[in-house]
């Protein structure tokens, strides 16, 4: 028995895509910051690892306030990283290369600096005025009580030549577009057409929820930074415009259009895929990465508070947690027909090695790496990784402001400092997690000098500390290595249609491990993934995965012993049967 119908059966089903976040990949011009010709360079590179998508991170024409999500022209290539030759030549070898590429589209909002907002800033009778939303002051302020997405103040900021505020979602460098004007809606739907009918393979479309599309400026419950997003999130009429967009997009063929979805659960993003399947060919899920945050000892270098791994003693484990979300998800997708995916991070969350190095003790680090690919490779869904992930790449936090390259975390500290009149070595410590510089360090390629990365002699983010001894090459030398366990797993599930479509088996009695056996047709897989620091002895008789269509033999393990039904896994470790 299949999961799906191969007729229906889409190349984003089971590709693997890979977020290369552009600045921080790989440098060819020496200036010190990544760019279209340094992506061009490691082409190879990602097809080797077993990558089918290549996700560039946003490459238009921008003042980089927000590292390129802050658009100042939709249509062209910022000079930092290129130009328009450059990226035909990147699209041509990557399809030569045998994978896709798709890009990451902000629609949300622009720059301030782009032509439209300057010219609807400038006067009320502007053509330009109504792209964005406008509001009168209400009693001298802000019209309501919206706050940003960073955390750093009201979600207006006031233009004294036209005596109006504008909205904008995040920082006030990104001007809310009105997607209540049919005219901005052409424009936009201009901007898809030109990139697809260049060849590209797809969009992600970020923070898609936000879009602003009704004239509804009702106050949200709460205030500041404990206010809850209800009138200016998932409003209903954004169903209508992503619709039209996969209607454009579908004209093109097989074309992905994957959507970040705040805050990324299953509910939420469920909504986006639209009745029929006619919204978003999938949305982003981090229901993983939250959960195993609750229970990691996991913090920035700045002491931000977390949850700790007393959890551990609570009643419900992690594995419990873990299966009750992952079955509420499969039930969920496969009653609505939908297609899920498995993501453990990207440019705004914390690396995934460091959140699972948190769950035990420092002579469990390899093993606790190692369960990041066991388990984005082995359940349902799109996989997707971000870059360095495959090497345990770390977050590592900045040591002072100055090195805070991240606008959200300025204006974070800013607010703190300037008006919550906060000691500034303590507005530095609770920076800590907003600032996103820690999960986009320079990529290390050897150890050279920048660690491949660049020739250049400044770099525009920092080496991992490890860099000389942790990196491309010297993983690539050593068969045991991360890096060789996802290439391995990425061979094995696309060997193996029971990992990639294969309907699941859920034990009724297991709580403390993440047990579950996928089969399509006669094939079976048994997966086992220990996030608990006690050896595990499973009875795979007493769990119901026994019988003439289980082998028993050992494809992957990171360290189990098997002997009869009788399966030991250690503390942390993962094991893949057939």
């Amino acid at each position: 028995m299949e999961t799906r119908n191969k007729k229906q059966k889409k190349w984003w089903h089971d590709a693997v895509t890979y977020e290369v976040y552009v600045p921080s990949f790989c440098d060819a011009n020496g200036d010190g910051i990544g760019d279209l010709r340094g992506v061009t360079s490691k082409l190879e590179y990602l097809a080797q690892l077993g990558i089918d998508c290549i996700w560039l991170t946003p490459i238009m024409k921008s003042p980089f306030a927000d590292c390129g999500y802050d658009v100042s022209d939709y249509c062209s290539i910022n000079p930092v990283f290129g130009t328009m030759e450059d990226f035909d030549e990147l699209l041509r070898k990557t399809h030569e290369q045998g994978m896709k590429l798709i890009l990451d589209v902000v629609f949300g909002h622009t720059s301030d600096k782009h032509p439209w907002f300057q010219q609807a800033a400038s006067s009320r009778q502007s053509p330009k005025h109504t792209y964005y939303v406008w509001k009168d002051p209400v009693n001298g302020g802000p019209p309501n009580n919206w706050y940003q997405g960073c955390m750093c103040g009201p979600a207006w900021t006031y233009v004294k030549e036209v005596d109006q505020y504008y909205y904008h979602a995040f920082v006030k460098d990104q001007p809310q577009l009105n997607w209540a004007n049919p005219e901005v809606q052409e424009e936009i739907y201009r901007v898809i057409r030109f990139w697809l009918d260049k060849g590209i393979d797809g969009f992600r479309l970020d923070a898609i929820n936000f879009l602003f599309c009704e004239d509804d400026f009702r106050d949200n419950p709460g205030e500041g930074r404990a206010q809850r997003r209800v009138v200016n999130l998932n409003q209903a009429g954004i169903h209508a415009i992503v619709q039209k967009m996969r209607s454009i997009a579908d004209e093109y063929g097989d074309i992905m259009m994957v959507g970040e979805v705040y805050p990324g659960s299953t509910d939420e993003g469920r909504l986006y895929y639209g009745n029929s399947n006619n919204e978003l060919t999938q949305a982003f899920n981090f229901t993983f990465l939250h959960t195993v945050k609750e229970y990691s000892t996991y913090k920035d270098e700045w002491g931000q508070l977390q949850q700790t791994a007393d959890f551990h003693r609570e009643e419900i484990s992690l594995a419990t947690k873990l299966m009750e979300m992952w079955r509420y998800n499969e039930q969920t997708f496969r009653a609505l027909e939908l297609w899920p995916t498995v993501v453990l991070g990207n440019h705004d969350q914390p690396r995934i090695s460091s959140v699972l190095e948190g769950l035990g003790e420092e002579t469990y680090r390899d093993r606790l790496d190692r369960i990041a690919p066991y388990y984005t490779f082995t359940l349902k869904g799109s996989p997707f990784l971000y870059y360095g992930e495959e090497l345990g790449m770390h977050s590592i936090m900045p040591d002072s402001i100055d090195k805070i390259r991240d606008m959200h975390g300025r204006y974070f500290y800013d607010h703190l400092v300037q008006v919550d009149k906060m000691d500034p070595q303590e507005a530095l410590k609770k920076t800590g997690n907003v600032a996103r510089d820690h999960c986009r360090q320079a990529m290390a390629w050897d150890a050279t000098q920048n660690g491949g990365f660049s020739s250049g002699k400044e770099l525009w983010a920092p080496l991992p500390p490890d860099w000389q001894t942790n990196n491309v090459k010297r993983q690539l030398e050593d068969p045991n290595s991360l890096l060789a366990l996802y290439r391995q797993l990425m061979q094995l599930r696309r060997a193996k249609e029971t990992l990639r479509g294969g309907d699941y088996i859920w034990p009724e009695s297991r709580k403390d491990c993440l047990l579950f056996a996928r089969r399509a047709d006669n094939d079976y897989a048994v997966v086992a993934i220990n996030v608990s620091q006690r050896r595990l002895v499973i009875d795979l008789q007493a769990e119901g995965l026994t019988g003439p269509l289980f082998a028993h033999r050992v494809l992957q393990s990171t360290g189990c012993e098997l002997r009869e039904n009788t399966l030991t896994i250690e503390p942390f470790a993962c094991a893949i049967l057939e």
